[in-house]
């Protein structure tokens, strides 16, 4: 989801960056101008594979503005996110999965979790070991 112009919302943007070897945290209160806080993070394999069912973890904490992203309850890395520190989240557009603004992501997505809060490393690692069995990880 964007903003839709005005400088007091944030709309944001989590999607793996230039093919399979970086994730992208995009987050922004001005679409016109791109990002105004963007985190990539690189990825090696196994998790840069294609064919490989992956639990992605992405945790946004307001508070604290920052972002990580883990992988089958492993740490992958993260970052700050100040210039959009305070700014009210848009929501003028809902929620989209998979597609935005004519980019599709044309893989399965087995299931999808939002939390109101961030979950610890501990929890991360318990969702993670709840569901591998299901993909053979």
């Amino acid at each position: 989801a964007y903003s839709s112009g005005a400088d007091t919302v944030t709309g944001f943007d989590w999607n793996h960056g230039i093919g399979n070897t970086q994730f992208k945290f995009g987050v922004t209160n001005n679409p016109a101008s791109g990002y105004s806080d963007e985190v990539t993070i690189g990825l090696n394999a196994p998790y840069s594979n294609f064919n490989y069912w992956k639990l992605r973890t992405m945790v946004w904490n307001r508070m604290s503005n920052t972002v990580s992203l883990y992988i089958n309850g492993v740490y992958q890395g993260g970052g700050s996110t100040p210039n959009t520190a305070g700014k009210a989240l848009y929501d003028g557009s809902g929620i989209i999965f998979g597609s935005l603004h004519g980019w599709k992501h044309y893989g399965r997505r087995s299931l999808i979790r939002i939390y109101n809060r961030e979950l610890s490393t501990q929890e991360i690692q318990q969702n993670f070991n709840a569901l591998r069995g299901r993909y053979g990880l």
